[in-house]
């Protein structure tokens, strides 16, 4: 095997341990357990011990053993409505049943974690991300002052802080904004006759179009009525029964992505999510509709109730004592 092999090989992610991560829920002891879920961790791929070994995963296991919960980790990883991956997962039928996560979703995720983990320790969650907002707002403090110079080409932004990759994937986004407000479409015009691709038609229409409150809904899909349905509930999910000319059809919107917004339901709600939407949502924004493609199944760790240990802060005076008087002698 010669090294551009062994090159390719190590891009991968690959585990040699004797069980996969599913085998460890039928361990009933939890020494056994214990042994097991080291095996499995040292049988990852160099990439991944890099990423155990950088984030001390392993100094975590005694506080997960400590507060029973490993085994409880190890069921949320395997749990069948959650997709950490960035492959779509499909029914048997062909249809999506959960959609991949990409580079954003996990950044965003990544910031979730950190803002809920630094509220529940009174801490401001600024200190340790740049909310996607400001972000948005100095991209474009950067690059409005010289759109007019913006031309089809590659650019360079470099992020000092650069923690989730959120400033360089919006910054792009902003970039190819502006370029499109700037008429930057020149390589697309072929003999007089403008061709645009989709991405590019997309940006001049969040960029240059106008929103026309009037304007009748954008109809996404037509069915035939299924016999048995409730046309209630029907509606709940985004199928409206309407009255065509061979009797009742199913008709289905495009969603407004700008009017998309999101609920977390208690996952013991009683009467599920129809319900919560009907007492919560309805009763304001009359139109709204459940996005099935978009619910998932998915639970709050909450790390200051396991890991959080509380310290005593100090005196005012050995503060003082040990910072302030010291540079005041120096000085």
């Amino acid at each position: 095997m010669n090294q551009r092999d062994l090159d390719w090989i190590a891009a991968f992610i690959w585990n040699i341990a004797d069980d996969v991560l599913r085998d460890l829920k039928s361990r009933a002891k939890q020494q056994q357990l214990k042994a097991d879920f080291e095996t499995y961790l040292d049988g990852f791929s160099p990439n991944v011990q890099e990423i155990l070994d950088k984030f001390k995963f392993r100094n975590q296991l005694p506080t997960l053993v400590d507060a029973d919960i490993r085994g409880q980790l190890i069921e949320k990883f395997l749990e069948k409505t959650i997709n950490l991956s960035p492959a779509h997962v499909y029914d048997h039928d062909g249809s999506m049943k959960l959609s991949g996560l990409d580079n954003h979703g996990m950044g965003t995720i990544f910031e979730e974690l950190i803002r809920r983990f630094n509220e529940e320790n009174n801490e401001e969650a600024g200190e340790h991300f740049t909310p996607r907002d400001v972000v948005k707002l100095m991209s474009r403090l950067i690059f409005q002052p010289v759109a007019g110079q913006i031309e089809s080409g590659t650019y360079l932004v470099y992020d000092g802080a650069c923690g989730t990759g959120g400033m360089l994937t919006v910054a792009e986004e902003t970039l190819a904004a502006l370029a499109a407000e700037q008429g930057a479409v020149e390589e697309d015009v072929e003999a007089h006759n403008v061709k645009l691709t989709a991405s590019r038609k997309k940006q001049l229409a969040n960029s240059l179009g106008q929103r026309d409150e009037r304007a009748a809904a954008v109809i996404r899909k037509r069915s035939k009525l299924k016999e048995g349905v409730d046309p209630e509930r029907e509606r709940l999910y985004g199928r409206y029964h309407t009255e065509g000319d061979g009797g009742t059809v199913v008709v289905e919107y495009e969603p407004d992505s700008e009017l998309r917004d999101t609920e977390q339901v208690p996952l013991l709600e009683e009467g599920g999510i129809a319900a919560f939407f009907r007492r919560e949502v309805l009763p304001h924004v009359a139109d709204a509709w459940i996005d099935e493609s978009k619910t998932v199944v998915g639970y709050e760790v909450l790390f200051a109730k396991h890991f959080y240990k509380y310290r005593q802060p100090r005196e005012l005076s050995d503060i003082v004592e040990a910072r302030l008087l010291p540079a005041y002698r120096y000085r």
